[in-house]
């Protein structure tokens, strides 16, 4: 149908936000309560949310909380998606759906990723996958130059 050919088509978008909690406590079941609240609060199925890290938050900024983690999530946004819910309208949202698990959560980043933007690249990003291919053949070859070296 008409909507095969838009599957590959959309905008991915970097959503950080902080949950006031610790790492060890951001369970499965937790992970899958904040996947489906950043669906929801976005206007996406949740098969388009992936949690892509969930990192400690350094002391200097959790003396206000117990603990803090930072969540960076990839969301996969329809083609043609004009109007983008604000960081402060999808914290509120976020934290709305969640506060059933006792999860409190402020977004501090909502944007587009660099790498799907093309008119965002300057020397820096372009650099990176050219290093990457020539590193390629020394990391396919690291094997054997371990072997030879023993």
């Amino acid at each position: 149908g008409a909507g095969d050919e838009e599957a590959g088509a959309g905008v991915e978008m970097v959503l950080v936000a902080e949950l006031d909690m610790e790492e060890a406590a951001f369970t499965t079941p937790k992970q899958q309560a904040y996947v489906a609240a950043v669906a929801a609060a976005v206007g996406v199925s949740a098969d388009k949310v992936a949690i892509v890290s969930i990192t400690a938050l350094a002391a200097a900024r959790r003396r206000l909380l117990a603990g803090g983690i930072a969540v960076e999530t990839k969301v996969q946004m329809p083609a043609g998606n004009a109007a983008l819910p604000s960081a402060a309208a999808l914290s509120t949202q976020i934290s709305a759906s969640l506060a059933g698990e006792g999860i409190s959560a402020t977004v501090t980043r909502f944007e587009e990723t660099q790498e799907s933007d093309p008119v965002d690249t300057g020397p820096d990003d372009s650099a990176a996958p050219r290093l990457l291919s020539s590193l390629l053949p020394l990391l396919l070859a690291a094997p054997s130059l371990l072997a030879a070296l023993v």
